[in-house]
């Protein structure tokens, strides 16, 4: 699978806000979802953008059955070591799997990634059961 890539442009109004240097920086991460045991075939990979305007973030994913409805989100901390979501949970689009068992989604979330600290994905069964199926440690590139 292609690695999602997303085009960040800036946007800052003509004198209405004055950003430091770090404020207009872009930092990106990236993640490859690891499956877990009951969905071997699943494949994954989650990037996010960082800017000043907060964070943009998609995921794309293969091996999925046909139909399915999945959850996902950005979260705090690691795999093995889950904080807090970011944002809010209807920030996040669901991924409604095609027939050839691929699906991707967008979102911006207000909240900006600190470069100083750990997140993950997670890709969870659906709305109505919350079992995680897929993570992936989310690394600055």
């Amino acid at each position: 699978m292609k690695a999602l890539r997303f085009a960040v442009l800036p946007l800052l109004a003509a004198g209405c806000v004055e950003l430091t240097p770090q404020d207009t920086e872009v930092t990106a991460w990236e993640a490859q979802l690891i499956p877990g045991l009951s969905r071997p075939d699943l494949a994954g990979q989650v990037a996010a953008a960082v800017q000043a305007g907060g964070t943009d973030a998609g995921i794309g994913i293969t091996g999925a059955a046909p139909g399915d409805v999945h959850t996902w989100g950005l979260w705090a901390g690691t795999c093995t070591a889950t904080g807090n979501l970011i944002g809010l949970g209807e920030d996040y689009p669901t991924l409604a799997v095609s027939d050839s068992g691929k699906a991707t989604a967008e979102t911006h979330l207000g909240p900006r990634l600190s470069a100083d600290s750990s997140y993950h994905a997670e890709l969870r069964e659906s709305a109505t059961d919350t079992t995680r199926i897929a993570c992936g440690n989310l690394q600055k590139r």
